[in-house]
Parts: structure tokens; sequence; C-alpha cells
């Protein structure tokens, strides 16, 4: 009886016969029970709420993976999928328990994912396990703190990295780039900030960089009522003087909010006519 073992291990190793016997298993795994609870939940979950067919394809589709890679822990043919979008749920544990069984398996999109959405301590997990990301992951960076460990670790960007922190309105993450990268920005930096009212943002930008900015930082302002962000562009930016309809829009909408400014109305406008 002392080769049973063996015999075991031996079926027990391979693929398909391991297939074959789960195929005719009755009931449910014990570490399956957990996921089996959240499909069922998931069913009152979206009968209980209106919710788009998207957002229930998304949550069908993490279970759905989930489940499969349980079952399937050989040949997941989705298992990017579903640690991505484990990650995007917050399931950190379970996609470290994933990454420890496939210890060869490259993910590099989920440290770009982890990123994004300011997990740390997932960061510092792939990182021990030398998983690395693309630019994305440092353009994309929700946190200064992020950003300064993705820089030490000598991770690059693109001008994105400085336009999307401005959009966000996250000056210290410009002001840190700003200091310590050579990618720049793109006129788009201070167009973002300018639609988002981003007001000290777009002066760091005004006193710290050469880009600039295009008509439709004011044009946007202007939309969007920003009347402090227009009162900037309109005296320390020049880009907008080629339309005098754009600048005659935000001259009313400044006198509009404060009177002591109707003054300078006609002047702006007058200015921007002969140009």
């Amino acid at each position: 009886m002392r080769p049973l073992p063996r015999v075991a291990a031996a079926v027990l190793c391979d693929r398909s016969l391991l297939q074959q016997i789960a195929g005719f298993q009755d009931g449910v795994f014990g570490n399956l029970l957990p996921l089996f609870a959240l499909q069922r939940h998931l069913v009152c979950t979206l009968a209980g709420k209106r919710r788009n067919h998207v957002e229930v394809d998304v949550e069908v589709e993490f279970r759905g993976t989930a489940i499969h890679l349980s079952l399937s822990p050989f040949n997941c043919v989705w298992l990017e999928k579903a640690l991505k979008h484990a990650l995007l749920r917050g399931h950190a544990a379970w996609v470290r328990h994933v990454l420890r069984c496939k210890p060869n398996v490259s993910f590099p999109n989920l440290v770009d994912i982890a990123a994004q959405h300011g997990d740390i301590a997932m960061l510092e997990f792939l990182h021990m396990r030398k998983v690395r990301g693309s630019t994305e992951a440092l353009d994309t960076a929700k946190s200064l703190e992020i950003v300064q460990y993705l820089h030490a670790r000598d991770y690059s960007c693109t001008t994105a990295a400085m336009d999307i922190a401005a959009l966000r309105g996250a000056l210290d993450i410009v002001r840190f780039l700003h200091e310590h990268r050579r990618e720049g920005c793109t006129v788009l930096a201070m167009d973002f900030a300018a639609s988002n009212g981003h007001l000290d943002v777009i002066q760091f930008l005004h006193s710290h960089r050469r880009e600039g900015c295009t008509a439709k930082a004011l044009e946007m302002a202007i939309k969007r009522g920003h009347v402090d962000v227009v009162k900037f562009l309109l005296c320390h930016r020049h880009e907008h003087k080629s339309s005098s309809d754009v600048v005659r829009r935000a001259s009313e909408l400044v006198a509009r909010h404060e009177p002591t400014m109707a003054t300078l109305v006609p002047a702006l406008v007058s200015v921007d006519a002969v140009v």
C-alpha cells in the first residue's frame, strides 16, 4: 500500500484526469463557498438597483472569472482579466494569493492599475515580486506618494503625467514633476486646469513653465463659470487675443460677477479688436 500516495499524486498532477474527476464531483469545495455567496449577493444587488448593462457585465465578468480561476487553476485563459477586476475592486489579498501561486507569470498592467488607484501596498508587493509596469503607471498615478515611489524606482513617464495631474488639480504632483523630471507637459496642462477651475495650478504653470495654453483654456473657463480663472487668463495670457468674441464673453462674465471691473471691459475688447 506504500505506492498509493505516488499513484494519487500521478492522477492529481495529470491535468486531463483531474478535470475528468472534478467534472463529476458533487457539491462545492469549501474554498469556493465565498465565491458562490458573492454570486448570490450579486443577483440580489442587481435586482434591487438600477444599473446599466456595462456595469452589470463588468460585475458578472469579475465573479465569473474568479470562479473560473478557482475551478481551473492550471489553465485560466482569463487570469489577467480576473486580476485586473480584482484590483479595481480592492481584492488585494486575492491578487496576492494568485501571484504567489503563479510566480512565473507576468502581468505588467497590474502595476499600472495599482498606481491609478493609489494602492501603495500592492505596488510594494508587485515590486518585491519584480513585476514592472509601463509609462502609464507614472502618467496616471493617483497621488504624490505613488509618483515618488515610482520615480525612486526609475520609472519613465511622458508629458501626459503633468497634463493629467493638472487636469486633476494635483498641484503637488505638478510641482514634483517640474522639479524632478524632464518630460515637461503640453499646452493641455493649462487648458485642462482652466477647464476645471484649478487656478493654483494655472498660476504655477504660468510662472514656471513655457508651454503656455491655447484659446480653449479661456473658452472652457468661461463655459464653466470659473471667474477667477477667467480674470487671470485675461490679465496674464495672450493666446486668446486672436478672438475678440472670446475676450468679450470673458470680460462680460467677469463684469457680471465683479461690477467694479466693468470699466475694464471696453478696454479689453478694444485692445483685442485691434489685434
